[in-house]
């Protein structure tokens, strides 16, 4: 075998590598851009609150907000594709779907402070806030 052969054997594998890990970093596309698209594709008032990298390669989603409801869409890295539905890992089971609305609709701290500083009573001996 040639140098040139080896040198083609060994460099193979790491250009496969590089192409891959630039196709796993390409950004998302803009806030922006999927705006215009999920209002040219549904033709509702929907808001696009966040888009980010999703548990699948190639995917992003798209947290909106429609009629004061959260909601996950997915779309390709180029905005040109809105996929709607549930992921599920394979592995587990795990409904990758499921998990980021129920993020997206978690409480933060300052909220469930508001929340308490809003009660009006609290139930039993032990003074538990309802």
């Amino acid at each position: 075998m040639s140098i040139l052969s080896y040198l083609t054997l060994l460099l193979t594998p790491l250009f496969f590598l590089i192409q891959a890990q630039d196709c796993l970093a390409a950004a998302c596309p803009s806030r922006d851009t999927i705006q215009q698209n999920v209002q040219k594709t549904f033709r509702q008032d929907i808001s696009v609150v966040k888009i980010q990298h999703s548990a699948v390669p190639g995917l992003c989603e798209v947290q909106m907000n429609f009629k004061g409801q959260n909601h996950i869409l997915y779309t390709d890295q180029k905005g040109k594709f809105l996929i709607t539905g549930v992921i599920f890992r394979s592995s587990d089971g795990t409904n990758i779907t499921k998990e980021a609305i129920t993020e997206l609709n978690r409480f933060t701290d300052s909220e469930i402070k508001r929340l308490e500083d809003l009660t009006a009573f609290t139930v039993g001996s032990k003074g538990k806030v309802v």
